[in-house]
């Protein structure tokens, strides 16, 4: 999402680029940013002890509703993960994304290892 608003607007983007980073760090640091806030999860999505948060910016060189960005990320408050979901404005959605989208990109971003297939063994068996 949000690239659309910088197809022909490089040094827009690396502006953006570089916010989305500054945000990151702070959020790393504090989770509880002065500009989120937490945010419901989505019907049958919530894992313990995740927290779902939005951020609400200023998008750089961006006018009317595409200058109003927000950042969904999740946040394990216990051993102080931070997972960056979705970056989108207000011309793409005027609340939010879709819960099916929510639910997926979280999924995307946080599915628990035991999940993923376990790597084929190198060994020879006996």
């Amino acid at each position: 999402m949000c690239k659309k608003h910088y197809k022909k607007d490089t040094r827009g983007r690396g502006e953006l680029d570089e916010l989305v980073g500054v945000f990151l760090s702070s959020i790393k640091q504090d989770y509880k940013h002065p500009q989120s806030s937490l945010e419901p999860w989505p019907n049958k999505t919530h894992q313990e002890p995740w927290e779902l948060w939005k951020l609400r910016f200023t998008m750089p060189r961006q006018s009317g509703s595409s200058s109003y960005g927000r950042l969904i990320y999740c946040v394990d408050p216990v051993d102080r993960w931070v997972k960056l979901m979705l970056l989108y404005t207000h011309a793409e959605y005027e609340g939010r994304p879709s819960d099916q989208q929510i639910r997926e990109a979280f999924h995307e971003e946080v599915e628990p290892p035991h999940h993923a297939e376990p790597p084929p063994s190198t060994e020879p068996s006996s």
